[in-house]
């Protein structure tokens, strides 16, 4: 049964040239999907537009057969979730990150949220990186603390951008 499908999503830059034209994307519970190519030939912008990050110019997605709009994008997001190559740097630490997702109307149905911490210890990491402020940490700790936090929200779909 699939869970996320995507038909025929097209984005056009500003020249009027297509960045990706009618892409299809079918995938069920457990499937892992891997995008590769060169840098700029759309990738990062195809799994922003699958989040919902950013528009699209035609085709559509859903996600258990509904649209974004069915669920709201608030909660689309906290399903299908984007974590980026290079996490922003926020202010506080991961812990005041996760704590603040928690607790986003969004996440209020998931029973059963996960510990970033915990996680986080299975990739080297320890207690501490988690109160640790972000700006501290160095850009593969940052990756990884973002990942962990973007696991312990439990997403359906867990879109990761980068090197992993």
């Amino acid at each position: 049964m699939t869970m996320l499908e995507a038909t025929g999503l097209s984005m056009q830059v500003g020249d009027g040239r297509w960045l990706f034209r009618d892409v299809d994307i079918y995938l069920s519970k457990g499937d892992v999907l891997v995008l590769r190519g060169p840098s700029g030939a759309g990738k990062t912008t195809l799994l922003k537009c699958l989040a919902e990050l950013v528009p699209y110019d035609e085709g559509n997605i859903k996600l258990h057969g509904k649209e974004a709009s069915d669920y709201g994008v608030p909660l689309w997001r906290s399903r299908v979730m984007y974590v980026p190559q290079r996490p922003a740097i926020h202010t506080g630490t991961p812990m005041d990150l996760f704590n603040m997702a928690k607790n986003f109307a969004s996440q209020k149905e998931k029973k059963n949220l996960d510990d970033p911490t915990q996680i986080g210890m299975q990739w080297n990491l320890s207690e501490s990186h988690f109160t640790e402020s972000w700006s501290n940490l160095s850009g593969g700790e940052m990756q990884r603390c973002a990942l962990a936090v973007a696991l312990a929200l439990n997403p359906e779909v867990l879109l990761l951008d980068g090197k992993w």
